[in-house]
């Protein structure tokens, strides 16, 4: 079971957000019921810019959003699916997870280990 805790967003992510981000295998996801489709965008941006991440193209389907940024000397995806209302961001490639690991633990405060109970 993952047991989420309370962390401080950083600059222009919504701080009623910050306690749902969690680090899971390959991936950091937020589960937010206050992120939805048409807002993903302006979300993401926001998302982006505060943590210095470059949008190198962006891809919609029909229930799911996907931004190939660069950031950390790394490439990412962030994504968004509609039908969970869930956001994760990975590497590109699953050689670079420990490095992007790394980074969002540094630079987001709030973000959680997976726990066990």
């Amino acid at each position: 079971m993952m047991k989420p805790e309370l962390f401080t967003a950083p600059e222009g992510v919504p701080e009623r957000e910050a306690d749902l981000w969690l680090m899971a295998d390959n991936h950091c996801q937020l589960s937010s019921t206050q992120i939805r489709w048409e807002s993903f965008p302006d979300w993401a941006v926001a998302f982006c810019q505060s943590l210095d991440l470059k949008v190198m193209s962006k891809d919609q389907g029909a229930d799911r959003h996907v931004w190939h940024l660069q950031g950390w000397d790394i490439e990412l995806l962030l994504q968004y699916e509609e039908m969970s209302a869930t956001v994760w961001i990975e590497a590109l490639r699953n050689a670079d997870w420990p490095a992007l690991q790394a980074s969002l633990k540094q630079e987001l405060s709030f973000v959680a280990e997976e726990t066990s109970k």
